[in-house]
């Protein structure tokens, strides 16, 4: 909820194809039966656009979603979608994908570098408290000496890698993977600096070689900037 205008606020991330990654915000407005979902979208390379997503429940099982009102780079266009969406019925006692008890990301342990793409740095100490823990302290130091300590565990209830980073005057990164594998990771992360500036937005993770890693991480507002992770040589 929107304190300002009093609107239920929505807003995405994703990518579609291999490489067309998005962000969009929109308001949500209710009406017997459903909602009306109007959207303003914008992908990496700049492109904007608005949108309206109306969606009709027309059983207990089965919903309309409508798509309308498109605008793509101030050109509106004649494009009307129309999806039947039907929930599926899942039988008794059916399995689903089990989760696993061990974190399936091959843990980046000792010390590392990251260097961003806006021109920041840091080093980094990973360590688990013992052999068998599934999860890890962080210390992360900047070159002006300030420090973040950090806590990464597996939740093995839901499948979530979480990362929380505090440090000084408030800042603070949160970080929650909700898809892990061996070598790629993805999901939100939030963080406040020391001025009080909040971002939000969605994170990916790729282990390059046992000494890199990767990430890329795109804000609500579209903006995107890389990290790379590299271990330092004993």
């Amino acid at each position: 909820m929107d304190a300002r205008t009093h609107h239920l606020v929505t807003v995405g991330f994703g990518v579609d194809g291999k490489d067309t990654q998005w962000s969009n915000t929109g308001t949500i407005e209710f009406f017997k039966g459903g909602t009306v979902t109007k959207l303003s979208e914008k992908t990496l390379n700049g492109t904007e656009s608005t949108y309206t997503v109306k969606n009709t429940k027309l059983s207990a099982r089965k919903m309309q979603s409508d798509l309308y009102d498109m605008v793509v780079a101030g050109k509106a266009m004649d494009i009307k979608h129309r999806h039947v969406l039907q929930r599926k019925s899942k039988k008794r006692n059916q399995a689903s994908n089990p989760i696993p008890s061990e974190c399936p990301w091959e843990w980046m342990l000792g010390d590392w570098t990251v260097e961003r793409s806006d021109g920041t740095s840091a080093r980094i100490n990973w360590t688990k408290p013992r052999k068998d823990a599934d999860f890890l302290y962080g210390t992360w130091v900047d070159p002006d000496g300030g420090v973040q300590n950090e806590l990464i565990s597996w939740q093995s209830d839901r499948g979530h890698l979480v990362a929380n980073a505090h440090g000084p005057k408030g800042s603070f990164v949160a970080v929650d993977l909700s898809h892990v594998e061996r070598h790629r990771m993805s999901g939100t992360i939030s963080k406040r600096d020391m001025e009080g500036n909040i971002t939000n937005g969605v994170v990916m993770i790729e282990r390059i070689s046992p000494n890199e890693s990767r990430s890329r991480v795109i804000t609500a507002d579209g903006n995107a900037f890389t990290e790379v992770f590299r271990a330092v040589e004993k």
